[in-house]
């Protein structure tokens, strides 16, 4: 897989079973005595990657994987813990990055409250990218 450009400085790219994934620096800042913010995102998410391969026809994954790239954001200003961006008009026109397009966005938070009980946020938002 070649370097993915996440867009901003503000990101660092992480490759996750292929899947490119831009996470907030400020993440990895020591959160706790023992893990960062980030780390604990960075596994989860992991954790919900591999589920969906293992669910999802070869395919289809492969797609998602190719042309939805997720970014992990500190402090989201979306409602929810993950949202689809299925066109760069309405990002530039709520002063968004463009780069965002085509993208799932997870708030870090947000995702790691809603895991307990909304196991298949991630499926659910990668849907939004499978229709598109």
């Amino acid at each position: 897989m070649t370097l993915y450009d996440c867009g901003a400085d503000s990101y660092v790219h992480k490759d996750l079973d292929g899947w490119n994934v831009c996470m907030d620096k400020s993440l990895f800042k020591w959160w706790s005595w023992w893990r960062t913010l980030g780390e604990r995102t960075e596994d989860l998410l992991l954790e919900d990657i591999r589920h969906i391969e293992g669910v999802l026809e070869p395919a289809t994954f492969a797609y998602l994987r190719e042309n939805t790239p997720i970014y992990v954001e500190k402090n989201s200003s979306f409602e929810g813990a993950a949202v689809y961006h299925p066109d760069s008009t309405w990002l530039i026109d709520n002063d968004h990055p463009a780069y965002w397009e085509k993208s799932v966005m997870l708030d870090t938070q947000l995702y790691l409250d809603a895991a307990e009980c909304q196991p298949a946020q991630l499926l659910h938002v990668l849907a939004y990218s499978w229709l598109d």
